[in-house]
């Protein structure tokens, strides 16, 4: 999908994506996350059909796991024990404190992955182009540096390979071939960013202000997102200065209840670009039955 969210300003969809990772960080609720974890899944599908999920689902997986196993063996605070692993108790609070900050990891990730999708390269040097030029470009080039490596590498793998130069054998010739694979690595790649540098300098980059390649335009629209954003934040805010949509788990599990107007809000924070692809899908319906 091109439009929808995705054609949004990029300033309302970076505040969009930030806000939404704050406010999983500090409502630290089953229900809340949840919520949250189910538009960022249907996100991904409006998206790409959830074609950059399905390669990063494991990772977000086992690391949200590692976060919640990890807990219960460091931690013994809590007052419901539920057995003991040699000395230490197992307490039925460090557990669920476990499950739901590995539960905020992984869906702060999905964030993340989705935020990657909509806001791409040139939105990013468009937002941070002109106060931070500087650091915006080291960040799009490391961005670009680590999937470029992958891609030479294959290509310097396949071409040794032709040659029969990669194969079995013992383990010190396998060690010098994968030297000899990252020797060329890293002499390729210094020779063309020896060749960017220089057409860089040719072209005059760095003597005057910095421009962006996309200009974007604050629509009606954009601004109209904006301001809901805006009055969606203020209770989400306020209610969570409250307490609501955080529980407490030591020393005993309490503050389950849902505040619906606080949870309301929140949902509708979550669920808003789903609503946005929806609503261009059916204006684009309506548009081709009436041609």
């Amino acid at each position: 999908m091109t439009g929808g969210f995705r054609s949004l300003h990029p300033l309302a969809a970076a505040l969009y994506f930030s806000g939404l990772v704050l406010f999983v960080m500090w409502l630290v609720h089953p229900a809340y996350l949840l919520a949250a974890g189910g538009c960022l899944l249907l996100l991904h599908l409006q998206l790409d059909g959830g074609a950059a999920l399905g390669k990063a689902w494991k990772g977000y997986l086992a690391m949200g796991a590692l976060v919640a196993l990890a807990n219960p063996l460091v931690s013994t605070r809590g007052a419901t024990i539920l057995g003991y692993l040699g000395n230490r108790p197992v307490t039925l609070e460090s557990c669920v404190y476990g499950l739901l900050f590995g539960l905020t990891l992984s869906v702060m990730l999905l964030g993340f992955g989705a935020a990657r999708q909509v806001i791409t390269l040139d939105r990013f040097l468009y937002l941070t182009g002109t106060g931070l030029p500087r650091t915006a470009f080291v960040i799009v080039m490391v961005l670009r540096l680590v999937p470029l490596l992958k891609r030479r590498l294959r290509e310097i793998a396949a071409a040794a390979k032709t040659q029969g130069r990669l194969g079995g054998g013992k383990r010190t010739a396998r060690i010098r071939e994968a030297m000899e694979l990252l020797n060329t690595l890293v002499v390729w790649t210094l020779e063309e960013s020896l060749h960017m540098a220089v057409a860089m300098r040719a072209s005059g980059y760095g003597s005057g202000p910095r421009s962006t390649f996309a200009a974007y335009r604050m629509e009606g629209r954009d601004k109209g997102v904006l301001v809901l954003l805006g009055g969606l934040a203020l209770p989400i805010l306020a209610g969570s200065l409250w307490g609501r949509g955080q529980m407490v788990f030591y020393p005993l599990l309490s503050g389950l209840e849902l505040h619906l107007p606080h949870y309301g809000a929140f949902l509708f924070w979550c669920a808003l670009p789903i609503l946005m692809n929806i609503g261009e899908t059916l204006q684009w319906q309506i548009i081709k039955s009436k041609t």
